[in-house]
């Protein structure tokens, strides 16, 4: 989920085609207190929920379970 994809203020969230399984872009319609949730999240990523970064060690670690 990206924040160019969210319009709070509509409530809506586009998907864009070229990330959805067959292609289609999709508009998903936001529950309010999901609208309120993300509002209070910080935006300094392109990512509403970026992912944490990792050290290589931590990353080698992981690929030896």
């Amino acid at each position: 989920m990206k924040w160019e994809d969210l319009n709070l203020k509509r409530a809506e969230w586009k998907i864009p085609g070229e990330v959805t399984k067959n292609g289609s872009p999709m508009v998903i319609t936001l529950a309010p207190q999901l609208v309120s949730i993300l509002s209070k999240r910080p935006d300094h990523s392109p990512y509403v929920f970026p992912a944490q970064r990792i050290t290589p060690e931590q990353a080698k670690a992981v690929k030896g379970l």
